[in-house]
């Protein structure tokens, strides 16, 4: 009865808490385990660079299947006693580029998994943790946003230089063409004089036939 209390107790904080943060079940190494879930309406890439830099401190992870582990943390927000978190970072659906799923499952630093039925106290500590990343998945998918309009920008800026001095050879062009034209109006005139002068001389020949 107690436990059954625990649990609806966490539920009822997880809920209140974040809409979208849960409990579920995950699967590792074939066998489920207690999970927290968050879905988080950023990129993938967003949630996977945010988890990243919240843990930096904690040293490289390990990736084991599909999930991201960190080994041994203190993390005294969930618990006084060693962690290993168990992360994973997946997309809603495939076509899904702008709403992630964060799963996270937890056990001691003996790899004995943690439920809710024997630790609901844990996961309550666990569902606030996990909701504790919205603030630097925004931040992360801020980042993104602005890496990626600063390489726009740099594109269009190229782009734009690249008119630039197309516009400056066609410039060129169009003032050597206007010499050609010009000079080729000079040479048409030169012509026509030397093609009169020369119907002048013809005549004249003629006129000098003998009848």
């Amino acid at each position: 009865m107690k436990q059954i209390l625990g649990i609806l107790v966490l539920a009822a904080t997880a809920f209140s808490a974040n809409s979208q943060s849960a409990l579920t079940t995950a699967t590792f190494n074939k066998l489920p385990h207690t999970a927290v879930q968050y879905n988080l309406a950023y990129s993938d890439e967003a949630v996977s660079n945010a988890l990243a830099k919240k843990l930096d401190s904690y040293g490289k992870p390990k990736k084991i299947k599909e999930y991201v582990v960190y080994r041994n943390l203190n993390i005294p927000e969930i618990s006084n006693s060693p962690l290993t978190l168990y992360f994973n970072v997946e997309k809603k659906s495939k076509r899904d580029n702008s709403n992630t799923v964060l799963t996270l499952l937890l056990s001691n630093e003996f790899d004995r998994f943690y439920s809710v039925e024997n630790d609901p106290d844990l996961f309550n500590k666990a569902i606030e943790y996990l909701n504790g990343f919205s603030e630097p998945v925004a931040a992360a998918s801020l980042e993104l946003g602005i890496q990626s309009q600063n390489e726009t920008t740099q594109k269009v800026d190229k782009k734009l230089e690249k008119l630039r001095d197309e516009a400056i050879d066609l410039e060129k062009q169009k003032k050597r063409l206007e010499e050609k034209i010009e000079q080729n109006k000079k040479d048409i005139e030169s012509e026509e004089a030397a093609l009169s002068k020369q119907k002048e001389l013809l005549n004249e020949l003629i006129r000098q036939r003998k009848n």
